[in-house]
């Protein structure tokens, strides 16, 4: 098995283990289901996105 480091912040450090303490996970269990099961966003899943919200207020969103 192999390893690796991470250096978070304090703050980021809390944030990571309040996420895995109420889904249920341990953190490493978390960081692995990230890792395999998040899809990365591409540039077409941002655009639809916008596209989607476009004339929402509250996201102020606007065409130029």
């Amino acid at each position: 098995m192999k390893t690796f480091n991470a250096r978070l912040a304090e703050q980021d450090v809390r944030k990571f283990a309040a996420k895995a303490r109420r889904r249920g996970l341990s953190q490493t269990a978390l960081l692995r289901e990230w890792i395999n099961a998040r899809e990365i966003p591409t540039v077409e899943d941002a655009a639809a996105w916008e596209e989607r919200n476009t004339g929402n207020r509250r996201l102020r969103i606007a065409r130029g």
